[in-house]
Order: C-alpha cells, then sequence, then structure tokens
C-alpha cells in the first residue's frame, strides 16, 4: 500500500517541486534501547487507535531513488532517531 500511496503523491508534485520526507530512523548499528522501545510503543499505539497497519519503518529511499529525486538536505534530530530530507523531482516526467 505504501508504494501506491507514494505513486499518488508523485504524481501529483509537479516538476522541480520539494517533498519533504521526515520519519523515525532506527540505524542497524548503534541503536539505542529507547529508539526501540518508543518506535514500538508509537507504532502499537497507532494501529490501535487509527488504521496504521505498519508494524516496523518502511525504507523509503527506494522509492524516492527510483522516482529519480535527488535529496537537497538532510537533517538528523533527537540522537539520529528522527530525520529529515528536503528531495527535488526531477524534470522528468516518465514513470520508473
Amino acid at each position: 500500500r505504501i508504494q501506491l500511496n507514494f505513486w499518488k503523491l508523485h504524481q501529483l508534485l509537479k516538476s522541480d517541486g520539494l517533498w519533504l520526507f521526515a520519519d523515525f530512523y532506527i540505524h542497524k548499528t548503534g541503536v539505542q534501547l529507547w529508539q526501540k522501545i518508543l518506535l514500538h510503543s508509537m507504532l502499537l499505539f497507532f494501529r490501535k487507535v487509527s488504521s496504521v497497519e505498519a508494524k516496523t519503518l518502511v525504507p523509503m529511499a527506494p522509492f524516492f531513488q527510483q522516482s529519480e529525486y535527488q535529496a537537497l538536505s538532510k537533517y538528523w534530530e533527537f540522537e539520529k532517531f528522527i530525520k529529515g530530507i528536503v528531495y527535488q523531482k526531477s524534470n522528468s516526467e516518465s514513470p520508473s
């Protein structure tokens, strides 16, 4: 389902448009226990109170790469638990 939602937003964004992507991020190495606990708690909470289906974080970088977005800026916060990336859509309108 995430692929469908990404594609819908991609279609709505104009060529050269900017997409601010923000998400939680768990590093494969050096992850802190509090990050795992907090993420698990948030996912559980949102599955119970809304229609969030995710049980883990979905790697989104491949979607942006396949659609030829360029990362213009990256920002990390909260001991690299939250990341923000500004992507720019390419001039190419052809689907990947």
